[in-house]
């Protein structure tokens, strides 16, 4: 089986440490791990571990608690 997104195969570049909304090449999507809330079906927990969805590069995603001195 193709690897659903190949660019997730091989990480660019590893930028996890420092919660972020955008990846140092201008994308703002990401691809998560999450498992989703039966009651709200919305994402009730997730992996701070994410990938760019345009370049691959692995990123700390952010949280609630972060607030605007971490972006």
């Amino acid at each position: 089986m193709n690897h659903p997104f190949p660019v997730l195969e091989h990480p660019t570049d590893d930028f996890r440490g420092r919660p972020t909304f955008e990846c140092a090449c201008g994308c703002a999507v990401f691809v998560m791990i999450t498992a989703f809330d039966e009651e709200t079906r919305l994402p009730g927990w997730y992996a701070l571990d994410g990938w760019c969805f345009e370049c691959g590069t692995l990123v700390t995603l952010p949280t609630p608690i972060d607030d605007e001195e971490t972006r």
